[in-house]
């Protein structure tokens, strides 16, 4: 927006201006023949619009305004509009706008003195626009991971284990009931197990059944193929009995602790499992005339081949 002045403040400027008038000779006026950068050059004065302006006068008034600095003003326009005129100054390579009211007597010497004052004020800075503010970088959206799901297991396997004292070798056959979700799988397990050993007194046989819990973590997970490993324990009751002369029959609680290793191969929807356990139980020994027929306690080792749907 250009500067809005009214002439009548400048009144004060026009009897020096009215000395300077006489004083100046007619060849002080505008050749259109001299460019900008000579020092007798006067910019010619275009008006427009129809406002009552002396447009000869207006040029003489205007040139005596400038003077010196005549020689850095290229182009002066004034377009009047009603009783205002919008002054356009070319000065160097810059422009400069601005409006002027018009006094009701002798306009011209209001709007030149305004020329004048236009041309010697300060250039305008320079309009830059502003920078764009850097959007901030949205931060990268994570997706939670999605909560693996629970899906039933069933597990059936046939095993055996051997106690590691008197060589007693149990035939397994167990079920694990439970849950999994990933690699993770946890169940309750229920598991028989049958042995027997000859004396020369006749025959002994034990019967062990256990409930207990079986926890197991993966490993490795390669294609089909998957090793995971977890604890196992077991609650449960060992009946002896022997049918030789003077047989009798024996049971205890029995308690067993274990640690098992599982490799299992997805074949479609069910898998393929073989296991290896090793652990420690406190169950029943069996003694025929004070010796040791069987034993169903302590150290053992097992392995088990089964189907985990």
């Amino acid at each position: 927006m250009g500067a809005r002045l009214n002439a009548a403040r400048l009144a004060p400027y026009a009897a020096p201006l009215v000395l300077l008038l006489v004083a100046t000779p007619a060849g002080a006026q505008s050749d259109p023949e001299k460019g900008s950068g000579d020092p007798a050059w006067t910019p010619t004065v275009e008006v427009r619009g129809d406002g009552g302006l002396d447009a000869r006068k207006l040029e003489s008034l205007v040139a005596l305004e400038l003077g010196k600095d005549a020689a850095r003003v290229s182009r002066v326009a004034i377009e009047v509009r009603g009783r205002s005129a919008a002054i356009t100054l070319v000065v160097g390579t810059g422009k400069r706008t601005a409006t002027v009211a018009l006094a009701e007597t002798e306009p011209e010497r209001g709007v030149a003195l305004f020329v004048g004052e236009l041309a010697r004020g300060p250039a305008p800075a320079p309009i830059v626009a502003p920078s764009p503010s850097p959007s901030p970088t949205p931060a990268p959206v994570v997706a939670p991971s999605p909560s693996p799901r629970w899906e039933l297991s069933l597990l059936g396997a046939l095993g055996a284990r051997a106690m590691t004292t008197r060589g007693a070798l149990l035939v397994t056959p167990q079920l694990e009931v439970g849950a999994r979700a990933g690699g993770f799988r946890i169940g309750a397990t229920a598991r028989y197990g049958y042995t027997s050993a000859d004396d020369a007194l006749g025959r002994v046989d034990a019967h062990l059944f256990t409930g207990g819990l079986a926890v197991t973590d993966t490993l490795v997970a390669r294609g089909p193929f998957t090793i995971g490993t977890g604890p196992r324990l077991e609650l449960g009751a060992v009946a002896g009995s022997g049918d030789g002369a003077n047989g009798t029959s024996r049971s205890a609680f029995t308690i067993a602790g274990a640690w098992a290793v599982e490799l299992r191969v997805k074949l479609g929807p069910v898998g393929v499992l073989v296991a290896g356990e090793a652990g420690v139980s406190r169950g029943l020994v069996l003694l025929a005339d004070d010796r040791d027929v069987l034993h169903v306690s302590g150290p053992f080792v097992g392995g088990s081949l089964g189907v985990l749907f």
